[in-house]
C-alpha cells in the first residue's frame, strides 16, 4: 500500500501510514525481543516490515526516512545477535 501511494504521487499519505506501521513494527519487535520468545513468525514478520519500509523510502528519495528505519532493523538485529 505505502509503495501504491508512492507511485501515485501521495508521499504524505504514504509517510502517515509508513509511520504507524513503522512504530508498531518497532515496538511489537522489540517486546518480542524483551520477552525471549525466540525467533518467532511475528519477530520475523515486524522485521521484514522495517527492512521493506527502509527499501521503499530509500527507492523513493527519502534519506532520512530509509535511515530511521534501517537502525530500527539493525538495532533489532543486533539485539539478538548479543541475546543468542
Amino acid at each position: 500500500t505505502i509503495e501504491l501511494y508512492m507511485r501515485a504521487g501521495e508521499k504524505d499519505k504514504a509517510l502517515q501510514i509508513a509511520n504507524v506501521l513503522g512504530k508498531r513494527a518497532d515496538e511489537m519487535a522489540g517486546y518480542i525481543i524483551r520477552k525471549n520468545y525466540g525467533i518467532t513468525l511475528d519477530l520475523r514478520r515486524n522485521l521484514f516490515i522495517l527492512a521493506d519500509l527502509q527499501r521503499i523510502m530509500a527507492e523513493n528519495d527519502m534519506p532520512e526516512q530509509a535511515t530511521f528505519y534501517e537502525q530500527a532493523y539493525e538495532r533489532h538485529v543486533a539485539t539478538l545477535e548479543r541475546t543468542r
